[in-house]
């Protein structure tokens, strides 16, 4: 639930910058889908442990096929070397925004981790349902080390 709250809030400060910008429906459908696309790069590579690689290759891959498809469609006279050139201009700044993109998707799933992790979201209950072991009180009195009071007795102890 963490996350899905997190990545709206993110969505929804894009979004708002872009209308901030005055930014057309296109161009926030372009980015939206590129930010999706680069958090479901790192959430499939996640077994590589290697979030850095999967936004570059997400970033590359993702605007290699947007200049692929935009050339192919706006200018039909183009050739072969042409959309390949694109392809590979596209994968190059794919590359660097894919990296940016990353750092912020890494932190929208850093703060959804944290939240996940905190007391912020968790379940209330009842107290009927509730045990001593839920209250962070009782918690912190099981952590207590009592070594240190039996090495230092207080004074006036009998």
């Amino acid at each position: 639930m963490a996350t899905v709250l997190v990545a709206m809030l993110g969505y929804a400060v894009l979004f708002a910058g872009m209308l901030l910008l005055d930014a057309g429906p296109g161009f926030m459908g372009v980015l939206a889908s590129f930010f999706a696309f680069i958090a479901v790069a790192q959430a499939i590579a996640i077994r590589w442990n290697n979030p850095r690689e999967a936004s570059i290759l997400g970033g590359a891959l993702f605007w290699a096929a947007w200049m692929v498809w935009s050339l192919s469609r706006f200018w039909w006279g183009l050739d072969v070397c042409s959309l390949g050139a694109g392809a590979f201009c596209g994968a190059a700044l794919g590359m660097i925004f894919g990296y940016m993109a990353g750092a912020l998707v890494g932190g929208v799933f850093l703060v959804s981790h944290y939240l996940r992790q905190s007391q912020l979201l968790h379940r209330r209950t009842s107290q009927s349902e509730a045990s001593k072991a839920d209250s962070p009180w009782e918690q912190a009195a099981g952590n207590v080390d009592h070594a240190s009071e039996r090495e230092h007795p207080r004074r006036g102890s009998f």
